[in-house]
């Protein structure tokens, strides 16, 4: 699920620590909102994303920020060349399945060799 609102991942904490403990990066580099917590710059559309670096215990002191954990996002790195992706959605009545009440009402009609076997 994509979200816009600084929750920091729907309350994500670590450690026993509030979810404002938790240092947010973007390729290594500081990416906290100071006023609420949480990143600052969502990184919405998981394309752009090559992994996710979580790192909860342990951590060196270039970490130092925060105690909960270190939630670091890579993204992929560019060439020369374009590349991407398309996708898209659909949503047509005619494409979604029936409920079991529409399904009961628009049976359909049993072909011949079928009602050769049906009991008169």
């Amino acid at each position: 699920m994509t979200t816009f609102s600084n929750t920091n991942g729907g309350g994500f904490s670590s450690n026993g620590l509030r979810g404002r403990n938790n240092d947010q990066e973007i390729d290594g580099q500081n990416n906290n909102d100071n006023s609420v917590g949480g990143p600052s710059l969502f990184v919405s559309n998981t394309n752009f994303v090559q992994q996710y670096v979580i790192v909860t215990n342990n951590f060196g002191p270039e970490y130092g920020r925060n105690a909960g954990s270190v939630v670091n996002v890579i993204t992929k790195g560019g060439t020369n060349a374009w590349h991407g992706a398309v996708f898209g959605t659909e949503y047509s009545n005619f494409l979604n399945a029936l409920s079991n009440s529409q399904k009961h009402q628009n049976k359909p009609e049993p072909t011949a060799a079928c009602r050769e076997l049906l009991p008169a």
